[in-house]
């Protein structure tokens, strides 16, 4: 059986974030970033899911600081 990429919605109050799977991905891991981001999304207000960065390793999630540091890097699921 061949597995295709999904998307999962989560609400967060008034924010509607959507959270990929990719086939190889296990079927918790969209699961496990939601739990992440509301974990640390008041902590870290420009936190991002699934952005792309210029760098060899992509993290899940992450958040740059106002001047342009990355200030949090989460990864879930097997690293």
């Amino acid at each position: 059986m061949v597995e295709h990429n999904r998307k999962y919605t989560f609400r967060f109050k008034d924010k509607r974030i959507v959270f990929n799977k990719l086939a190889h991905e296990p079927e918790f891991h969209p699961f496990a970033k939601a739990l992440v981001y509301a974990l640390y999304h008041k902590e870290y207000p420009t936190i991002r899911v699934e952005a792309r960065l210029d760098d060899r390793f992509q993290p899940d999630l992450n958040a740059f600081s106002y001047d342009g540091t990355m200030i949090f890097w989460a990864e879930v699921g097997n690293v």
